[in-house]
C-alpha cells in the first residue's frame, strides 16, 4: 500500500510557500566534475548535491526545482573557468536564475547572458585594491561622506572584471543589482569594503588587520 508523504497532501499553494521558505538563499556550487579541483574544493560531493527535498520523489522534484532556480544562489568560486561552468547550466534552470555570486580577479561579463532573469549580483574582488590615505587618518575616516567616492574610484578603477560585468549588466533592460567586495590597504589597515556598484554606495566595511607604528 503507498502513502502519500504529508508535503503532497497540501494545496499547491502551500507547497509553494514551503518551498520559497526552505530554498530562500540556498547556495549551489556551480561546478563542472570533470574538472579536478583540491580536497575541500567547490567540486566535493557535499557541495555538488541539490537539496534533499528535490530527490525526495518526481513530484517534488518537478514542483520544487523552478523554486530553487529562482530563491538558491549560484556560486561560481573558479573564475577562471567560469564561462564553461556557466554552460553547464541547464539552459530551462538558468533562465529563472535570479542570484548568482562570483569571485575572482578574470570573470567575463558577456558569460552573464545565460542568466536573463538576474536580479541581484555579488562579486567578491580576490585581489587586493591599494588605497593610501594620510598618515594621520584611518580608513574609518576616509569613508565619510566626503571620501566614499573615492574609496569606490579605488576598487573600480583597480579591477578590470567589475568593470566589465557592471557594463554587462547596464545593457540589460532590466535593472541588476551588483553588490562588491574588496580588500583595501591603506596605511593602517587592511580593510574589507562592501559597496553597491550602482549606487556607488558603501554598505558596510570591516577592518581586518590594523597597524599600528612607531613615531
Amino acid at each position: 500500500m503507498e502513502t502519500t508523504s504529508m508535503l503532497l497532501q497540501c494545496p499547491p499553494e502551500v507547497r509553494e510557500i514551503i518551498y520559497n521558505y526552505a530554498f530562500e538563499d540556498h547556495p549551489i556550487h556551480v561546478c563542472d566534475v570533470r574538472l579536478k579541483r583540491s580536497i575541500g574544493g567547490p567540486n566535493r560531493p557535499a557541495n555538488r548535491r541539490l537539496p534533499g527535498l528535490l530527490h525526495a520523489n518526481k513530484q517534488t522534484y518537478q514542483e520544487a526545482l523552478p523554486v530553487v532556480a529562482r530563491q538558491a544562489t549560484l556560486v561560481f568560486s573558479d573564475y577562471l573557468n567560469f564561462a564553461q561552468l556557466a554552460s553547464v547550466v541547464p539552459k530551462s534552470f538558468a533562465s529563472l536564475v535570479r542570484n548568482i555570486s562570483l569571485q575572482g580577479d578574470v570573470v567575463p561579463g558577456h558569460s552573464l547572458g545565460r542568466f536573463p532573469s538576474l536580479e541581484h549580483v555579488n562579486y567578491k574582488q580576490l585581489g587586493n585594491c591599494f588605497f593610501v590615505p594620510a598618515k594621520e587618518k584611518g580608513f574609518a575616516k576616509r569613508v565619510s561622506a566626503a571620501s566614499k567616492q573615492e574609496v569606490i574610484d579605488s576598487v573600480l578603477g583597480r579591477s578590470s572584471s567589475l568593470v566589465l560585468i557592471q557594463d554587462a549588466l547596464r545593457k540589460r533592460p532590466n535593472h541588476v543589482t551588483l553588490i562588491a567586495r574588496a580588500t583595501i590597504m591603506s596605511y593602517h589597515e587592511q580593510t574589507s569594503v562592501t559597496f553597491d556598484v550602482n549606487q556607488l554606495r558603501i554598505l558596510s566595511h570591516e577592518v581586518l588587520v590594523h597597524y599600528d607604528y612607531d613615531d
